[in-house]
């Protein structure tokens, strides 16, 4: 099921790159569309709900597949045997092993840094690149 929204993401942000730069505007311009692509990219997708910042590393996994950043979800658990997840609210136990009960999610991050990459080869290289960097999905 996490593949699929992998996929997904992918495939959305690939058609908004294109989509950018089929445009026969100038390179400049190109440059800020593309900009504001990866900001709004990772404002929706790659952002912790505390803190509101992008993951800088690989964010924990919840059981409800959302994603929290190592800080914010370590405040969350501190001196409480409970905890709501902030975004549906679903009630967990604070497991005995703390934060690290929670998976980290590299798939995510590499996402982000592939995305940016994908950003900065431009048109040849873009889908290929994607296509190399996502796939396959384990």
């Amino acid at each position: 099921m996490r593949e699929d929204i992998y996929k997904d993401l992918e495939c959305d942000f690939l058609a908004q790159v294109e989509d950018a730069l089929e445009h026969t505007a100038p390179k400049r311009q190109q440059d800020k569309q593309l900009q504001a692509i990866m900001t709004t990219f990772e404002r929706e997708n790659l952002t912790c709900c505390i803190h509101l910042g992008v993951f800088e590393k690989s964010p924990r996994l919840l059981p409800c597949l959302h994603h929290l950043c190592d800080d914010c979800l370590t405040a969350l658990m501190r001196n409480c045997i409970t905890f709501r997840c902030p975004l549906c609210m679903k009630k967990y136990w604070v497991p005995w092993q703390g934060i690290k009960a929670f998976k980290q999610d590299p798939r995510l991050m590499s996402l982000r840094n592939k995305l940016k990459q994908a950003m900065n080869s431009r048109r040849t290289t873009l889908r290929q690149l994607l296509n190399s960097a996502f796939l396959p999905w384990v």
